[in-house]
């Protein structure tokens, strides 16, 4: 559990990511990333001054995030996001080992 320094600016921002998501403007999942990328700021920040380490996830493996996330509809195989990327099946399974630790409680209690 991560202790936050600013609870109500939490509060404020968890409640125009709602506000967003329910009215739906044209940008709102511009906004709404926008929104969360402060919110993980304002977690690192929390954890420095708590003097905890900052989890910063390899390059590889956030360009195979985002493959997957922006292919998932297609169903491929992992030797297809390794080709895509220029490596290799191990490889990605590697970072994917290394990486689903520090990700799973973060990514699971979003």
């Amino acid at each position: 559990m991560i202790t936050v320094q600013h609870p109500e600016f939490f509060s404020e921002t968890l409640n125009t990511i709602e506000k967003e998501i329910q009215e739906q403007p044209y940008q709102y999942l511009i906004s709404t990333h926008s929104l969360v990328k402060l919110l993980l700021v304002e977690i690192n920040r929390s954890k420095i001054a708590h003097g905890n380490e900052i989890w910063k996830p390899d390059a590889l493996f956030l360009k195979f995030l985002e493959s997957v996330r922006n292919n998932f509809k297609n169903n491929y195989q992992v030797s297809h996001f390794a080709d895509l990327l220029g490596t290799t099946e191990a490889k990605l399974n590697e970072i994917s080992k290394l990486n689903h630790s520090k990700l799973s409680p973060w990514f699971y209690n979003f």
